[in-house]
């Protein structure tokens, strides 16, 4: 007899899951699956009284059968700080909920709630015991979710707004807008065939090296600056742009280190490390595309507007 693949039964537990959670959404929301799953399943955007509202959140839905909880009681599940740390990248707020697809039970809580650590990521490898205090029920999803949204992205915008005004983050949005374009543009040229000439090629590299600077400097000051006059204040929206722009760092020391900086008469120059800046440029583009991507979400979440810059 001839032999099949067989499905993992934790793939069948994990779809009974995703069912037997969105069964108790109300049929308006708009649920979405999340492609490909690094830890998230669904994105889900709430509708009140049919309107499309761009309240959104994540969910996290994680299977099992036979759960102990004594008279549905908070239960704990363990997470990957990694997954967590993945989580608190996110602008929109995440749900985890863990089911017992035997009896069709699910427990639940935001990670804001779940994560003592909230909103700091970590650099560690080992998993967090995160407990969930919420029993699910289709009166309880539909009352705490859209409770918890409304305070989640009332707090999100005042502190947008303040983070905005603290940081003229608009004038961060424009140069790491700059280096993205730049680095897209070095790439372009990089895969073309029109420069063929050594000399023209090198030139191409200081040129991009004396623009890449320029920006990187203002862009380094004036986070340096917030981070110096902020140091003890906690903002969510704060801990994932440093977080982004730590990697940000990481990349552009393996090819522009500005400790390595010479002088030559009047000028200041860094010198060109080829190869590197080749192997890293599209690592660089991708951050970068992260960074511009979260910032351009976040004028629109906080309803700012651009200052005039004189």
């Amino acid at each position: 007899m001839s032999s099949f693949p067989q499905r993992p039964k934790s793939h069948i537990s994990g779809d009974e899951a995703v069912r037997i959670f969105t069964s108790t959404c109300p049929p308006d929301w708009i649920i979405s699956p999340v492609q490909p799953d690094y830890g998230l399943d669904l994105r889900i955007e709430l509708v009140r009284d049919n309107q499309v509202t761009g309240e959104e959140f994540y969910v996290q839905i994680k299977g099992r059968n036979q759960i102990q909880a004594p008279n549905k009681q908070a239960v704990e599940i363990e997470i990957p700080q990694s997954t967590i740390n993945y989580w608190l990248g996110k602008l929109h707020p995440v749900l985890i909920v863990l089911v017992d697809v035997s009896r069709k039970l699910f427990w639940f809580d935001w990670l804001e709630y779940a994560y003592s650590g909230y909103p700091r990521s970590k650099d560690e490898q080992h998993s967090v015991s995160l407990t969930l205090n919420g029993v699910g029920a289709k009166d309880s999803i539909i009352n705490d979710i859209p409770n918890y949204l409304t305070q989640y992205f009332t707090r999100l915008r005042a502190d947008l707004g303040n983070l905005f005004e603290s940081t003229q983050l608009t004038r961060i949005l424009l140069h790491v807008s700059a280096l993205h374009r730049l680095c897209a543009q070095m790439a372009m040229t990089l895969q073309g065939d029109h420069v063929k000439e050594p000399k023209d090629l090198k030139k191409i590299f200081y040129w991009f090296y004396l623009e890449f600077g320029l920006h990187d400097e203002f862009l380094v000051s004036l986070w340096e600056n917030y981070t110096a006059s902020q140091a003890q204040i906690s903002s969510k929206m704060a801990e994932i742009l440093g977080s982004k722009l730590h990697s940000y760092v990481g990349i552009r020391e393996k090819f522009f280190v500005r400790e390595h900086r010479q002088q030559a008469g009047d000028f200041w120059f860094i010198p060109v490390k080829y190869s590197d800046l080749v192997t890293n440029l599209l690592p660089m583009f991708a951050v970068l595309s992260e960074i511009e991507d979260m910032l351009l979400q976040a004028l629109i979440l906080g309803k700012i507007i651009f200052p005039k810059i004189s």
